[in-house]
């Protein structure tokens, strides 16, 4: 499976989608902590944060697919921007004010993660061989689990040690670099594909 992967640049691009995603997941972790202690909101923020993440989520994936299409090329330039909407919408998180505010980011940065899982797993669907899809599947399921424990498990060091707000600004660095990575890995095919 590794073999076919590495001779199929879609395949490892959508492969690696994303688990580069789970790079800056460990964001997750800090709206319980941005709802409580930061905007003193109680369990009602941690609420309002989270449901802004579910929505988010759940209507980014439609979005996608309306400006993007379903094409190779538009596949890969959707996962490419949904790196960016993620990173930028957290970016700014922590500078709100307000727990509205700071959702509405929320919302923003999960229309870009909802938007990235689901391209990419349609991607999937269709790049992978019938023969080994399942196996494309959960090895793709299996490297993401590990990133986004290793993200949440750095937010749990890091929350302990600095703000809230660096926190969720050291793991979007870490997102950042690792979504630049993966543009560039993938920049050949939306090129090939034009």
């Amino acid at each position: 499976m590794l073999r076919f992967a590495r001779g199929d640049r879609t395949l490892a691009a959508l492969l690696l989608s994303k688990t580069t995603f789970g790079v800056g997941t460990g964001v997750v972790v800090m709206l319980a902590i941005f709802g409580r202690q930061v905007f003193h909101a109680g369990d009602a923020g941690i609420g309002i944060l989270f449901a802004a993440r579910g929505l988010g989520a759940l209507l980014g994936p439609f979005l996608a697919r309306s400006i993007v299409g379903v094409s190779e090329r538009g596949l890969i330039i959707g996962i490419a921007a949904s790196f960016v909407i993620f990173a930028v919408s957290y970016g700014l998180m922590p500078l709100a004010p307000v727990i509205w505010l700071a959702a509405l980011f929320v919302f923003s940065g999960h229309l870009g993660g909802g938007a990235q899982w689901t391209l990419s797993t349609y991607g999937l669907q269709r790049a992978a061989p019938d023969a080994i899809r399942g196996r494309v599947f959960s090895f793709d399921y299996g490297l993401v689990t590990l990133t986004i424990t290793c993200s949440t498990l750095l937010a749990g060091f890091l929350a302990q040690r600095v703000t809230p707000g660096q926190t969720i600004w050291s793991l979007v660095a870490l997102a950042a670099v690792a979504a630049a990575g993966w543009i560039t890995f993938a920049r050949p095919i939306w090129r090939r594909a034009a």
